[in-house]
């Protein structure tokens, strides 16, 4: 009878933790918004040539 309540008693504990388990890797799944760093420029300067900078083809 021991060894029954034994084995019970490990059940009970693995299907908790295993609860536990699949709760907090569905809130990992959770939308979250994303954005970069409030220190980092999101759209940076982009060097651009001017029409009057193009080489000339002749």
């Amino acid at each position: 009878r021991s060894q029954m309540a034994s084995f019970e008693a490990c059940v009970a504990a693995t299907y908790s933790a295993s609860v536990v388990e699949r709760v907090t890797s569905s809130c990992f799944f959770d939308a979250h918004e994303t954005a970069p760093p409030s220190s980092r420029n999101a759209y940076p300067d982009i060097a651009r040539r001017c029409s009057w900078d193009a080489p000339s083809a002749s």
